[in-house]
């Protein structure tokens, strides 16, 4: 029996994080309104990642993939290359902490806290080199011959192929394109990773299409079924692996390369107007701070309502200690917002009602405060010394 031609397995495994994730951002968007917390391009491209699993899952394409290697190698690029990036582009980091209660997630904050080993251990497992090796030994060892040729005859090893490649694909595009966190690499590092991944998969494909003798004869009743030799889908699963996949890994390079040229134009910005501050003599910031119409009593209540301690610790907001973002304890010591601009009141209210302003593709969301309440956030922000 399938579910919509899925396995029920794997419709289950794909349908879970969908509605997890679909009831995050139902929660962001009730609170803030459509497109707040997670952007509606963000939900689609999401929602187009879950689409692809189905199709990738779907019995047709699965029968196509077990009788022809160049059907099965579509499905592993569109696992690597389509589905894992276009869940991550999808955000949900925030919106399935949102999906949980209010509780949960200070419980998951506690325990985040406690456990410094764990996170040592996550934080090490996610470091660019780690996540590098993880993703190259999937793409190669089930490649050769027999593994294979042994996931073929068993389910269970079929599915743990599907699933090294889909997750360690996710922690890939995670690392290399998701700016949030101290797992993400720099874009320069993103660039070498990339470039990394694309020389070691053009190699495997073109030792797969300039092979003279084919790799996997448990496909050879298949190839026979579709009116091709063993070698010619093995020459075209190569080629599939080689020119799409050489593509988009240039295509994901290319678009790293204009975001650090942003980036690095932005910090250069910011620097001329410190360094011009330090040079005429006058603080960069005003220690006073003072903010027309505001009040700090407002901007804490806007800091609870709006649930920001999801993701900050915020120090004298109860129940404030996310370990998403950055801890905001001391930030009218701080002297740059973001890492791009300078730290002063009207950057800081751009930045807290349309973040993405200062920093495009911030993983800080557009929550929809208002330019009053971002005025009382802004002012509360400046007590903490």
């Amino acid at each position: 029996m399938t579910i919509i031609g899925i396995e029920p397995a794997a419709f289950f495994l794909i349908a879970a994080p969908a509605v997890w994730y679909g009831a995050g951002v139902r929660s962001l968007w009730k609170r803030g309104g459509v497109g707040r917390g997670v952007s509606v391009m963000q939900a689609v491209s999401f929602a187009a990642g879950i689409a692809t699993l189905l199709v990738i899952f779907s019995s047709r394409l699965d029968e196509m993939a077990d009788a022809l290697f160049s059907a099965h190698m579509v499905q592993h690029l569109l696992l690597i290359l389509v589905a894992a990036p276009l869940c991550v582009a999808g955000a949900p980091l925030l919106p399935m902490l949102m999906a949980l209660s209010p509780a949960r997630r200070q419980g998951v904050g506690r325990w985040w806290r406690r456990r410094t080993i764990g996170r040592a251990v996550i934080h090490f497992g996610m470091s660019p080199p780690v996540v590098f090796t993880a993703h190259m030994i999937a793409l190669w060892f089930w490649h050769f011959p027999a593994p294979y040729q042994a996931a073929l005859r068993n389910p269970a090893m079929h599915a743990l192929e599907h699933l090294s490649f889909f997750g360690t694909a996710l922690l890939f595009w995670w690392v290399v394109a998701t700016p949030v966190g101290r797992a993400r690499a720099k874009e320069g590092v993103g660039i070498v990773m990339v470039a990394g991944t694309l020389m070691q998969s053009g190699v495997l494909g073109a030792l797969l299409m300039f092979a003279t003798t084919p790799w996997y004869p448990a496909h050879a009743s298949g190839a026979h079924a579709w009116g091709m030799t063993l070698l010619e889908d093995q020459q075209l699963a190569g080629l599939i692996m080689w020119i799409p996949a050489t593509l988009v890994y240039v295509a994901a390079a290319a678009w790293l390369f204009l975001r650090w040229m942003r980036r690095d134009e932005r910090a250069l910005v910011a620097g001329v107007v410190l360094l011009s501050s330090a040079c005429s003599g006058s603080p960069p910031n005003n220690p006073e701070r003072v903010i027309a119409n505001a009040d700090a009593e407002r901007g804490k209540a806007a800091i609870m309502m709006y649930g920001c301690g999801s993701c900050h610790s915020i120090p004298g907001i109860r129940n404030a200690n996310g370990m998403v973002g950055p801890p905001l304890d001391h930030w009218a010591e701080r002297r740059i917002i973001a890492g791009e601009v300078p730290n002063d009141p009207e950057r800081l209210i751009t930045w807290l009602t349309v973040p993405q302003s200062i920093e495009p593709g911030t993983a800080m969301p557009n929550m929809g405060v208002t330019d009053g309440q971002a005025r009382d956030i802004a002012t509360y922000l400046y007590t903490l010394r």
